[in-house]
C-alpha cells in the first residue's frame, strides 16, 4: 500500500471544513466515540474521533470502520460500524458516523456516502430498558426514561410493543409511539403491529397520520 498521510481529530477540529477544500481524500468523523479505521485491510488510524486519508490515486478502495476495542480485550478492534467498497474519484468522500453508539447488533442502513451499519438493542439491553420503564411509577418518569435511551440505538416493532405495553394511559401510550417511530427498522411493521396497542380509533387515525405526514429530514438515518 501506498504511504498515506493521516489527519486525525487533533488536527482538524474546528477546521474540517477548510481542510476539505485544500485537500482531496476520505474523511471520516465519529461524533460520540472514537473509532479504527482500516482501509483495504490495513490499519491507518487508531482510536479516534477523526481520521482523514490522504493522499489517494484513484480506484475502489474497502473501508472497514469499528468502535474500540474494550478495556481489557485482546481484540484489536470492537464492534463493526462500516464495512463497504468506496470508488474515489479524486474529489473528497465524507464517512460521517454521527448518530451511532457502540452497542448492540448492527443492521445495515443508507447514509448519506453509503451504507452504514447501525446497532440495535439486544435481548438483554431491551429486558433492561422494559424493566426500567416499568419501574418508573407515573408515565411522565416513564417517558424520561424512553426519552433517554432514544439515539444510541434503533428498535424493532416487537422491541417497542414491549415498551409501549409498560405505559397505562392510552395519550401516552401514543406520545411514545411518536418518539419511537423515527427510530425504528422495520417502520413497514410499525401501523400494522402497534396501533393495535391503542383502543381507539381516534388515537389509531392520529398514528397513522403522523405516520404518513413523518419526513427523514427529521429521522437520524434514512433506513433502506
Amino acid at each position: 500500500m501506498n504511504r498515506f498521510v493521516f489527519f486525525v481529530a487533533a488536527l482538524l477540529l474546528g477546521c474540517n471544513t477548510l481542510w476539505g477544500q485544500a485537500f482531496k481524500g476520505i474523511l471520516i468523523e465519529s461524533k460520540f466515540f472514537p473509532v479504527v479505521v482500516f482501509l483495504n485491510g490495513e490499519q491507518v488510524c487508531s482510536p479516534v474521533n477523526t481520521c482523514f486519508m490522504t493522499p489517494l490515486k484513484r480506484g475502489i478502495y474497502q473501508v472497514d470502520i469499528f468502535t474500540a476495542p474494550e478495556e481489557g480485550s485482546v481484540r484489536p478492534v470492537g464492534k463493526l460500524l462500516y464495512s463497504r467498497k468506496v470508488e474515489y474519484k479524486n474529489k473528497s468522500i465524507n464517512i460521517p458516523i454521527s448518530a451511532i453508539q457502540p452497542d448492540g447488533t448492527p443492521v445495515k442502513i443508507a447514509g448519506k456516502n453509503g451504507d452504514i451499519m447501525l446497532p440495535t438493542y439486544s435481548e438483554v439491553q431491551i429486558n433492561l430498558l422494559t424493566k426500567s420503564i416499568r419501574e418508573a411509577t407515573y408515565d411522565k418518569d416513564k417517558h424520561l426514561v424512553l426519552d433517554k435511551a432514544l439515539g444510541a440505538t434503533f428498535f424493532y416493532t416487537n422491541q417497542i410493543g414491549r415498551l409501549i405495553d409498560e405505559f397505562g394511559y392510552q395519550s401516552e401510550k401514543l406520545e411514545a409511539l411518536k418518539k419511537l417511530y423515527p427510530y425504528t427498522i422495520d417502520r413497514e411493521n410499525f401501523y400494522p403491529v402497534l396501533s393495535e396497542k391503542l383502543k381507539y380509533a381516534d388515537d389509531k387515525n392520529e398514528l397513522n397520520r403522523f405516520i404518513l405526514t413523518f419526513s427523514d429530514e427529521n429521522s437520524p438515518f434514512k433506513i433502506k
